[in-house]
């Protein structure tokens, strides 16, 4: 499906997390579905960075805040960055 979106848009942009599966776990463990499925679950599925090979994907780390990737990912783009700290 992503290769079939990549050679069909004009331009598109690959943004992807690569996280240790310590930082994904600590993730989890604070997310509403953390009871829904738990850390035995995600050792099974977690593969560690597994780039695209299609595609120039950008790395979101772990050193990076919320904030940070989400300004990362509109300067890539090409949209207007607002204060994300302002209400």
């Amino acid at each position: 499906m992503l290769e079939r979106l990549a050679q069909a848009a004009t331009v598109a942009y690959f943004f992807a997390f690569d996280l240790t599966l310590e930082e994904t776990l600590r993730r989890h463990r604070h997310r509403p579905q953390a009871l829904e499925f738990g850390e035995d679950k995600i050792r099974d599925w977690y593969h560690g960075w597994q780039p695209l090979d299609f595609v120039a994907e950008h790395r979101i780390t772990a050193d990076e805040t919320a904030e940070q990737s989400v300004e990362r990912v509109l300067l890539t783009c090409g949209l207007p960055v607002k204060d994300l700290s302002a209400p």
